[in-house]
């Protein structure tokens, strides 16, 4: 008979390590290729974008809109990336000179294969 010793609580502290690694990664290159993606006139659909794990819509008020900053991946498994612009969805379907239409679907499906890649 021969008797193997398998750590198994390390492994699943590792596989949970390299999980939380590879969301925190995902997310933050589909935010930051949905932010550098969006067409920018005044910066406020730019602006617009968030990340948090409750999607609790909230309208920037009108000013001067700065590039938005990486916001902290949430440790829940929820995570939603949302734009707040009342006009995101006409930029979407082409309604700018400055991206493709579809720029949103695409930026997140290029965000993700360059992540899967890795």
């Amino acid at each position: 008979m021969i008797n193997i010793s398998i750590p198994v609580a390390g492994v699943i502290d590792e596989i949970i390590l390299a999980e939380r690694t590879l969301k925190e990664k995902l997310c933050r290159t589909i935010f930051s290729d949905l932010v550098a993606a969006t067409p920018s006139d005044t910066g406020r659909a730019r602006a617009s974008w968030n990340m948090d794990d409750t999607g609790s819509e909230s309208e920037l008020p009108p000013g001067n809109y700065a590039y938005p900053q990486m916001p902290n991946v949430p440790k829940s498994d929820n995570v939603f990336i949302y734009n707040t612009a009342e006009y995101i969805v006409f930029l979407n379907n082409g309604h700018s000179q400055q991206a493709p239409s579809m720029f949103i679907e695409l930026a997140v499906e290029n965000a993700v294969g360059r992540v899967n890649g890795l």
